[in-house]
């Protein structure tokens, strides 16, 4: 059930040694989430009809349409995030915003067989950007069947912004939860993103403000129709 806590990413990419076997059970190492730093958690266990009313469309185009709540996976529970076609997504308000210090998101993906197509979660600065994303980090699997990292930075002190970079770090396995974690340091403008604990890409992001929302999307590239890809577990923390 969803939660809410009102409590307290081109640069030289640095990769880390990866581990690629996962279960359904956190991994010892990498990031800590601390106590007392989490801000919103997302499960997915609410009634399949009750995600419009929770969540917005990442995009403001009209063609773009809600991911859906499934039973077919998951990672803890008994239902997940999925998407029937391209152009689907969900943004919602993490409850507070994060302008300090350093925020994280973490969540779980699986997919059971290749798909070839974009699915990937992460934090997002709103804007007037076509997408509602004016600057983001995020994290997935991309239509070449690969973990992908990705950011967009915004327009600030003197500098343009970026378009999204993305960065492909290691090919994917299949009926595997896969632990994904990104972190954005306010103090270095760092973005750091981790898989199963390890560092698989950092980036001088220089450019992110107020976080305020996190977001999940399916974009307009890649193969269409349903796809047995699966996310699950959203936490959004601060430390």
């Amino acid at each position: 059930m969803r939660k809410f806590q009102l409590a307290c990413m081109v640069a030289a990419a640095a990769l880390g040694t990866i581990t690629l076997s996962c279960s359904k059970k956190s991994s010892p190492i990498g990031p800590v989430i601390p106590a007392g730093g989490v801000i919103f958690n997302e499960g997915f266990e609410e009634h399949p009809d009750s995600l419009g009313l929770l969540y917005a469309q990442v995009s403001y185009a009209s063609n773009w349409g809600l991911m859906t709540i499934t039973d077919s996976a998951a990672h803890a529970g008994k239902q997940s995030l999925t998407c029937d076609s391209n152009c689907t997504g969900i943004k919602g308000t993490i409850g507070t915003e994060i302008e300090d210090s350093t925020a994280g998101i973490q969540f779980y993906l699986m997919a059971k067989k290749p798909e070839e197509t974009d699915f990937s979660a992460g934090l997002a600065q709103l804007g007037s950007a076509g997408n509602g994303l004016f600057a983001f980090v995020g994290m997935g699997i991309d239509k070449s069947d690969s973990f992908t990292c990705f950011y967009q930075q915004q327009p600030d002190n003197g500098n343009s912004g970026t378009g999204m970079i993305q960065k492909n770090v290691v090919p994917l396995g299949f009926n595997k939860w896969y632990k994904c974690n990104i972190e954005y340091n306010y103090g270095n403008d760092t973005a750091t993103y981790f898989l199963n604990g390890a560092v698989v890409y950092k980036v001088d992001f220089g450019g992110m403000q107020a976080i305020s929302d996190f977001f999940a999307i399916r974009d307009s590239l890649g193969s269409q129709g349903p796809k047995d890809y699966y996310l699950d577990d959203i936490t959004v923390y601060k430390k």
